[in-house]
């Protein structure tokens, strides 16, 4: 009886370990994992598709993908990236020394194989092998080493999210049953990628530290800002340009949706036309933008 309860005792700190662990890299981009689902289920709410008590399953199905979706990426993230860490980001958990190398890895091997069994047990798997597969290449070899590599494989990643979090709040199995909506998706992927340029000026320090050859590493900061102001304002011409050609039904009018991505791609433009620090509000102010682009996801009436 002792050694089944010192049994049952080991495997119960086993467990807690792994879960602390990988808490640890929640980190900062918590409100990445919350908002999506709680944008999409804003969108129904406010749309009357749906009712609250139906809505609240979908969203812990969403919840638990989009956590572990993260969370693999984050470890794999922290594994290859560690030396810029201890100069960019040095309370990340192994720069810091709460946890190590070796425990990453295997808690990096721990997250992937959750996140494949519970995608495929939700009927997500392909999206989720997606990931994966853009996960190693982005950090496990040189592709994301430059700018134009490391935005240009996200919207994919990007894309992967968020089309399990829509299909499993409007309880929808094939999203290619509604190409308006994957028309949206993939376009809002793109440009939102294209958007995410502005982390090269957060992590120049770190970036050069590690080998990678961003824009803000090869250009001085002013030449760079100039290069990512011109980025931005090329982007929001384009999301301007699709609003006006293809007739979307959202929670808000055309006019409306135009106006708030001027307002947005307004303030990243302006923070960068006078050299503001991208550290300071930069995750703020990515989630903020993030929310916006799902919850301006169009609508479709699917029950």
């Amino acid at each position: 009886m002792s050694n089944l309860l010192s049994l049952l005792t080991l495997y119960i700190h086993h467990i807690t370990s792994i879960i602390t662990g990988i808490l640890a890299f929640s980190r900062s981009n918590i409100m990445l994992i919350i908002c999506p689902p709680c944008a999409v289920g804003a969108t129904q709410l406010l749309s009357g598709h749906m009712s609250l008590s139906n809505l609240f399953y979908s969203w812990i199905l969403s919840l638990l993908y989009i956590y572990f979706f993260m969370i693999q990426f984050n470890i794999a993230n922290d594994i290859t990236g560690v030396e810029a860490d201890r100069i960019d980001k040095p309370e990340r958990p192994i720069p810091s020394n709460r946890v190590s190398i070796e425990r990453a890895w295997h808690l990096y091997y721990i997250t992937v194989t959750v996140f494949i069994v519970y995608s495929y047990s939700i009927g997500h798997l392909f999206p989720c092998l997606i990931w994966v597969f853009i996960t190693i290449i982005l950090n496990f070899t040189t592709i994301g080493n430059t700018s134009i590599g490391k935005n240009g494989i996200l919207p994919p990643g990007t894309y992967a999210m968020i089309c399990v979090v829509w299909c499993l709040m409007n309880n929808v199995s094939n999203i290619y049953d509604h190409p308006k909506i994957v028309w949206n998706i993939v376009f809002n992927s793109c440009v939102f990628a294209a958007a995410t340029i502005q982390a090269d000026m957060r992590d120049v320090e770190g970036d050069r530290v590690q080998g990678r050859r961003t824009f803000s590493v090869t250009m001085d900061n002013r030449k760079a800002e100039q290069l990512i102001i011109k980025i931005l304002f090329c982007v929001l011409l384009l999301i301007l340009i699709e609003a006006s050609l293809v007739e979307q039904v959202r929670i808000v009018s055309k006019s409306t949706y135009m106006l708030i991505n001027c307002l947005l791609y307004g303030i990243m433009i302006i923070r960068h036309l006078f050299s503001y620090d991208e550290r300071k509000t930069y995750e703020f102010y990515h989630q903020l933008y993030f929310f916006f682009c799902i919850f301006m996801i169009p609508i479709i009436k699917t029950n």
